[in-house]
């Protein structure tokens, strides 16, 4: 699946053709992957120019070269030194400098970048040891250097022709890879929700033998009963009659108690049944869309939440809100959500100002919700229903499910006084009565950012 020494070469080539007339100065060095929220630690080593991205993919087995418009990729939550061990980046020695040129190494699947500095970055895109060298005034590498020649064996160039309405061979290869990925992501989630459900399972086997055993205690209960029956008419045994009335009650409560939970088990065990069987299905029979899957798993408490930044450089209100859940509503609002107490008070207390809108669920701890609008503006209703949504989503509540959202305006709300915790006070609210849809959840996921 990674590229041949040929197909490295005709990406150069390409490369070459597209940016003979362009002077090409680096803007950055990040982490990037392809656009699918998937939760795997995903290497791939990209120089940011104007429009365009250089990738290097650096992940067995997709490894390969793209230089494709930086729409194609979002930013990687893997940090540098989890990706890279024991090496720091070397974005500040190359930043603004100009690349003065792309080449291929002996034919082999190793490329020389050259800047302006008169540094040298060299990838070696090799399947079995991807790797990076640095040289400047002292060497940096990501893995240890290897000299052995890597010349790969089948030299072929595949053409993706199941992809011509590309414009190129790069996008073809890229879509080639992409939807690779998205097989790979697809088959990922579908065994983490069976390994999950086959946990569940096993939770309930284990807890279905304690519960019978329980009831077993219990088998009899009649027996006390009547015991007890006939000892309360003897005057003289009363005390004990008492005492085997009260242990009667006891296996009576207990009783009631393992039946309901046994009930509950059996409840759960049929649904685990149900999701096992769809699961299935999904496997031989038309598949859903990638965002669908994973936000009905999600639902279902089968997966954790992924999450991904998109690939663009943050403005000074977005890098105050980077470690908060954002998105962009159709009229131009912007929804803030907080998912922990100190986004919660950073939302409320530091981002806010008073003709924004605040949301929570009625009367149940969970998510903050922001709606900040802009000066001399209001939000749609269609905004107000989309940050209900996302505050009802992040609160865990189930799609299909109803809840109550209340909202009101920021000037209405203040903290809970001589209270450790962050709690708040309002009024004046509104109470919004919502299901969770997940046609809606689906479209606010997709412009998460």
């Amino acid at each position: 699946m990674s590229f041949s020494s040929l197909e490295l070469a005709r990406v150069i080539e390409e490369f070459k053709k597209t940016t003979s007339t362009t002077p090409l100065v680096v803007q950055g060095v990040s982490l990037v992957s392809f656009p699918l929220q998937e939760p795997i630690a995903d290497i791939n080593l990209a120089l940011q120019f104007t429009e365009h991205t250089l990738v290097f993919s650096l992940t067995s087995p997709w490894v390969g070269m793209f230089w494709l418009a930086s729409s194609h990729w979002i930013k990687s939550d893997t940090v540098w030194e989890k990706a890279f061990s024991r090496t720091h980046p070397f974005e500040k020695k190359i930043l603004n400098s100009q690349l003065i040129s792309v080449s291929q190494i002996e034919k082999d699947r190793i490329v020389e970048c050259t800047f302006s500095t008169g540094d040298r970055l060299y990838v070696e895109l090799i399947p079995a040891k991807p790797n990076w060298i640095f040289k400047s005034e002292k060497e940096i590498f990501w893995k240890t250097p290897t000299h052995s020649k890597h010349l790969y064996a089948n030299q072929t160039t595949r053409d993706f022709l199941e992809y011509s309405g590309a414009s190129s061979w790069m996008e073809r290869a890229y879509l080639y890879y992409f939807e690779l990925r998205k097989k790979q992501l697809f088959e990922s989630l579908l065994h983490t929700a069976k390994s999950e459900l086959k946990k569940k399972q096993k939770k309930i086997a284990q807890k279905k033998i304690k519960l019978i055993q329980a009831l077993d205690k219990t088998k009899n209960i009649e027996k006390i009963f009547q015991e007890a029956e006939a000892l309360k008419i003897v005057q003289h045994q009363y005390p004990k009659a008492k005492k085997l009335f009260d242990q009667y009650k006891k296996l009576l409560r207990t009783k009631k108690e393992v039946e309901l939970q046994l009930e509950v088990l059996e409840q759960n065990l049929s649904k685990i049944i149900n999701l096992e069987a769809t699961l299935n299905n999904w496997n031989s029979d038309k598949k859903p869309e990638l965002l669908q899957l994973q936000v009905w798993l999600y639902s279902e408490g089968l997966i954790k939440k992924w999450s991904s930044q998109p690939l663009k450089t943050a403005s000074r209100e977005t890098k105050k809100t980077a470690q908060l859940t954002s998105f962009t509503a159709k009229d131009g609002c912007r929804i803030l959500i907080g998912r922990k107490q100190s986004e919660n008070e950073k939302i409320v207390m530091r981002l806010s100002r008073g003709n924004d809108l605040w949301l929570h669920l009625k009367g149940t701890p969970g998510a903050h919700g922001l709606i900040q609008i802009p000066k001399g503006k209001t939000a749609s209703l269609e905004t107000i229903l989309d940050a209900a949504t996302l505050v009802a989503y992040y609160s865990k509540i189930a799609v299909g499910n109803k809840v109550e959202v209340d909202y009101t305006f920021r000037k209405y709300i203040k903290r809970a006084p001589k209270v450790e915790k962050f709690l708040i006070i309002y009024a004046q609210n509104k109470t919004l009565l919502l299901t969770v849809e997940a046609s809606r959840l689906e479209k606010l996921l997709s412009k998460e950012q």
